[in-house]
């Protein structure tokens, strides 16, 4: 079920595109406001749950599906349930049954199939009632493998906010839907998806202005910092394209992966060279400066590109204890070599998670003067990649963990970081029934409240970090500002 925008009519359109099919089109100009724009709503036409979760009861795997295939047996139980309109609906979806994951799977199950036959022959055993024939998968291969088809490419995850906005909530699995899985992917979209708190509706909000007869898009990976040929083949091996959007074609070169200017000891050139890398079997070279436009040399470009290569590793070898760290101690007892991170550029991707954990080793230090100022330059490098403007809802929680830290070292700089967060976090999900908008909005109230309530003497307000807040792009001018958020509200 879809329900239309705010103006009650139909805003978009399933229509045949040059490039991308069967595609999802604006009927009209959609631009969103400071309170954001919700283009329309739809409940998944089917939700599967996870497996093993308590909203499971597909009961016992197969046992030639244990190995691998536990999700797929959930999957294939959750869609025999429904009624047959909807089981027709969903085999209609888009898919590839001839790609060589279909193509393995189906020589398996024949092959599993076949010696299941032959065993029941001798043991006399038939399957008689319809029930058993429709759930048994070695019964109905093409058309079970048509459904896994169908959600590897269409399948959205269920992972709405917890109640308090502290993180994500109950995962609920993943959702098939008719018309918002013909949104095309863009590794810079205009739109955004999220999950509703029902865990089997998501909401299509437009994040910056749509043209009439223009195609919606989304980000199907969430996976906007990550390098060029990483996303690309992420998506190849995920959903079966190589991405062709603005980002991943750009004749400029990569905008994740920055190093500066070659002559930059010598002649203070503030350019940059950016990589040129389409695929991992590409050999990765960079550009000409974006500046002088000089040519990078072998020695500069072999340098630069193994440097890179030993700090991805040492991040990521940091991130995995990180991740499993859950009092902090082997964060701390790493103090050492996160400190000594030294990403290329400020703009570079492995930038942004170096300022991370040297937020979160600050934080955890007691240190929020050093932890803001983490938090400030991962926010800049965050901006600097995706671009002036654009939205994106890791840089809105960003900008909250700035508010966070500074609300320890200065408290007019912490109202201006959680406004920030408030007015991006608005356009992207709406207002105060949104829990991570609601949680927020909150934080920007209590700080706004404490300053009315205690003399400026009494709180925190290092003269060091101000402005360390200021937007590094402007938002677009209102003549009467919301008192709380700053937006035209």
């Amino acid at each position: 079920m879809i329900e239309s925008d705010r103006t009650g009519s139909a805003a978009v359109e399933v229509k045949q595109t040059e490039n991308h099919g069967k595609a999802l089109v604006s009927t009209k100009s959609l631009e969103p406001g400071p309170l954001g724009l919700t283009v329309f709503r739809e409940t998944a036409l089917l939700s599967i749950p996870i497996r093993g979760s308590f909203l499971d009861e597909s009961g016992p795997v197969p046992d030639y599906l244990v190995e691998g295939g536990a999700q797929m047996w959930t999957d294939w139980w959750s869609f025999q349930q429904q009624p047959k309109g909807i089981r027709d609906r969903i085999l209609k979806m888009y898919k590839e049954t001839d790609c060589p994951h279909a193509e393995a799977l189906r020589i398996y199950l024949n092959e599993i199939a076949k010696k299941t036959q032959e065993q029941r022959e001798c043991e006399g055993i038939t399957l008689d009632d319809d029930d058993s024939r429709r759930y048994d998968v070695l019964q109905n291969i093409e058309d079970f493998i048509e459904l896994v088809m169908v959600i590897k490419f269409n399948g959205v995850e269920l992972y709405p906010p917890a109640d308090d906005g502290s993180g994500p909530g109950t995962d609920y699995g993943h959702g098939l839907f008719e018309v918002a899985c013909k949104m095309t992917h863009s590794c810079r979209p205009n739109c955004t998806w999220m999950t509703e708190p029902d865990g089997a509706s998501k909401q299509i909000r437009a994040i910056s202005k749509i043209q009439e007869g223009e195609e919606l898009t989304v980000d199907y990976m969430g996976q906007s910092l990550s390098p060029t040929h990483e996303r690309r083949e992420d998506l190849l091996d995920s959903k079966g394209f190589l991405c062709n959007c603005a980002r991943c074609s750009n004749q400029l070169g990569d905008d994740t992966r920055r190093f500066p200017c070659i002559f930059q000891n010598t002649t203070t050139c503030p350019g940059v060279h950016l990589v040129d890398q389409p695929l991992t079997s590409n050999t990765a070279r960079l550009l000409p400066c974006s500046v002088c436009n000089a040519l990078s040399t072998d020695d500069y470009t072999n340098k630069r590109l193994e440097q890179e290569s030993q700090l991805r590793k040492t991040v990521e070898d940091i991130k995995l204890v990180a991740d499993e760290d859950d009092d902090g101690c082997q964060l701390l007892s790493m103090a050492k070599q996160i400190q000594q991170l030294n990403p290329p550029h400020s703009c570079h991707s492995l930038a942004e998670k170096c300022y991370q954990l040297k937020a979160d080793l600050y934080t955890m230090e007691g240190e929020y003067k050093l932890a803001a100022e983490a938090c400030s330059k991962q926010l800049g490098c965050r901006v600097g990649i995706l671009g002036e403007g654009h939205l994106n809802q890791g840089t809105a929680f960003c900008c909250e963990r700035l508010g966070d830290v500074l609300q320890h070292v200065n408290v007019e700089e912490a109202e201006e970081a959680y406004k920030r967060s408030v007015r991006d976090l608005l356009v992207m999900r709406g207002g105060a029934p949104d829990p991570y908008s609601k949680c927020a909005l909150d934080k920007l109230l209590n700080v706004q409240s404490a300053r009315m309530r205690i003399e400026s003497v009494h709180l925190p307000l290092d003269r060091g970090l101000q402005g360390i807040a200021d937007s590094p792009y402007s938002h677009s001018t209102v003549l009467h500002p919301c008192a709380v958020c700053g937006n035209g509200c």
